[in-house]
């Protein structure tokens, strides 16, 4: 079902794009190459980066480049101040405080955005604020060398963000509900808003669109609001997605579902080489048309504006050649490896016997790609059946199960111009692609068919056959913490552990990095003064540490152990593949 599904959205744009020759070699990149140990020019404090790949230009090029999210107008941001004090909203210790990365000014970033805030234009010129790949798509620990207060952190592109996009949310809209009923605040506000077209006429106007916009932001926030706080690291995007599509989109407010299955943030290298993306691994990565439609659901979850209409084509804010740069940046981005500059060495002996385990136990479903050939080797993902992985079935429960009212969709083809009728009431998923594929065709011939070649593949993917949740070569998996697809295990060693012996409470937040266990420290403070440290508790809805028990039968087990999960392994060798893994 899954594999029809996205296949409609090659179809709809199959009717040429796919001959226009896709080019699988993106063009050279510019400027200096990153590596190991270089520091990163515009962040707050010691931070050094890891050789990815990649150059400065392109690193620049994926925090600043937008991709038609539309969050407020882009002097707003400039001008809005925090709900409960003066200080700006872009302050760098309120940006830290939701655990994105500040960014001091400089000359591709003159107003000192954080990693991944972006200012982008609309077809009519207007300047919007908005976010892009690298603000969720960031990486950066700390590491504190052991009986010092000597610190580094490292940041780390393509690598899981640590900060909480609900909190950042909340506090926005917060922030522009003060400036409307606080009167010096708003004053503020129009003067650095409006500057020298301040007067009583423009202050009224900017404050009936501040009214519009802070009501369109909340009722974002109320539709996807759930009993279970995220936390840090985590994010529903696909309920997200899924509420965008099927409530705001097409006006239907009683279609709007709690977005209550937190998932971790996915690593980005290997993206392009995978036959699938996703958790679920639903979105297929075909060549040209398969990666547009999955990079425009991205820019939908993320503030994308569509605007449906009964005609086979939408008007809409992505913004296909800038995401055309995006897909070729992230084409390129290796993994990481493990920073022995920083960490402690990795013990080879140990991590060789790890190496027999892991092909042992776990490379059925984690295949191993030597690092060298990573970026040039396309595979296909494992997808687990959920009988067997057993992990927590939430996000593919929603995605698969839920129903809605389709308005406007109704008897629209899925994929606009292919594909077949979408019912009422209907799932999600085929909206969601009639309405990417919608904003895909308004755009001329030949801004598809010049961007095809950025949109090409290596994978040449098909999508999966069965339900479940996808397994991928663990490449860098050594900075993805914390594990398994709802971030519900904080490191590695406990990943390897009956789910008893895991941790039923911890705290995230804290950046400080524990290079022993291979996650973040689980000794973090249960308080601070520059953040609201947060408490992953398993037992709530879309939080279970279940399944994954690979490596946990015992011989005499009387509980069903399938086969497939293999012998038990002694803690030692735990030990041993977690020292492996530290070498992928």
């Amino acid at each position: 079902m899954q594999r029809v599904f996205w296949q409609c959205a090659i179809g709809a744009l199959g009717f040429g794009l796919l001959m226009a020759g896709c080019s699988k070699k993106p063009p050279p990149q510019t400027g200096t190459k990153i590596t190991e140990g270089m520091k990163v020019k515009d962040a707050y404090g010691v931070v050094i980066e890891l050789d990815q790949g990649w150059t400065d230009d392109t690193q620049q090029g994926f925090y600043n480049t937008p991709q038609g999210a539309e969050i407020m107008p882009y002097e707003w941001i400039l001008a809005l101040e925090q709900a409960d004090s003066g200080d700006k909203f872009l302050a760098p210790a309120n940006i830290q405080r939701f655990r994105y990365l500040p960014r001091k000014p400089s000359t591709k970033n003159p107003d000192g955005l954080p990693v991944g805030w972006v200012k982008g234009a609309d077809n009519a010129g207007k300047d919007w604020f908005g976010l892009t790949c690298s603000a969720c798509h960031t990486g950066q620990i700390q590491y504190t060398t052991p009986g010092t207060d000597q610190s580094v952190e490292i940041r780390i592109d393509g690598a899981p963000t640590l900060a909480d996009f609900n909190l950042m949310n909340e506090d926005m809209v917060a922030a522009m509900k003060a400036t409307l009923a606080q009167e010096d605040k708003f004053d503020r506000f129009a003067k650095a808003v409006l500057k020298s077209s301040d007067n009583d006429d423009s202050r009224n106007a900017l404050r009936g669109e501040l009214e519009i916009q802070t009501a369109k932001l909340d009722t974002r926030n109320k539709i996807n609001a759930t009993e279970v706080h995220y936390g840090f690291a985590r994010i529903d995007a696909i309920g997200f997605i899924f509420n965008q599509t099927m409530s705001t989109l097409p006006g239907i407010p009683e279609n709007a579902l709690p977005s209550d299955a937190p998932a971790s943030y996915p690593f980005l290298w290997g993206t392009d080489q995978s036959d699938v993306v996703q958790w679920t691994g639903f979105a297929a990565n075909l060549d040209g048309a398969g990666t547009l439609v999955r990079n425009g659901g991205e820019v939908i979850g993320v503030y994308g504006r569509v605007e449906l209409t009964e005609k086979d084509s939408y008007v809409s804010s992505l913004d296909i050649p800038t995401l055309g740069k995006l897909e070729n940046w992230v084409r390129e981005l290796n993994s990481p490896v493990w920073p022995e500059h920083v960490f402690p060495a990795i013990d080879a002996a140990k991590a060789k016997a790890g190496e027999v385990l892991y092909k042992e136990q776990c490379a059925s479903c984690h295949q191993v790609i030597a690092r060298a050939d990573a970026i040039k080797t396309g595979y296909k993902a494992v997808i687990t059946p959920i009988t067997e992985i057993g992990t927590d079935p939430t996000e593919l429960e929603n995605m698969l199960n839920r129903e809605y009212q389709a308005g406007i969709y109704e008897g629209k083809k899925s994929a606009s111009v292919a594909g077949d009728k979408i019912p009422n009431p209907t799932t999600g998923l085929n909206p969601l692609v009639n309405a990417v594929t919608g904003s895909l065709l308004e755009h001329k011939w030949e801004s598809l068919k010049a961007f095809a070649g950025e949109h090409a593949t290596r994978s040449g993917g098909g999508g999966p056959a069965v339900s479940g949740y996808k397994a991928r070569p663990m490449n860098g998996v050594w900075a993805t913490a914390p594990y398994l697809h709802n971030g519900s295990v904080p490191n590695l060693y406990e990943l390897l552990l009956p789910v008893a012996q895991r941790s039923a409470k911890f705290t995230l937040g804290s950046r400080e990095y524990d290079p022993v266990r291979v996650g973040y420290a689980l000794d973090q403070p249960t308080s601070a003064s520059d953040y609201e440290p947060f408490v992953f508790d398993v037992s709530l809805k879309g939080n279970s540490n279940a399944g994954h028990l690979y490596g946990t039968c015992m011989p005499d087990q009387t509980d069903p152990c399938n086969p497939r999960w293999g012998r038990a392994l002694t803690d030692e060798e735990r030990w041993q593949i977690v020292e492996y893994m530290k070498t992928l």
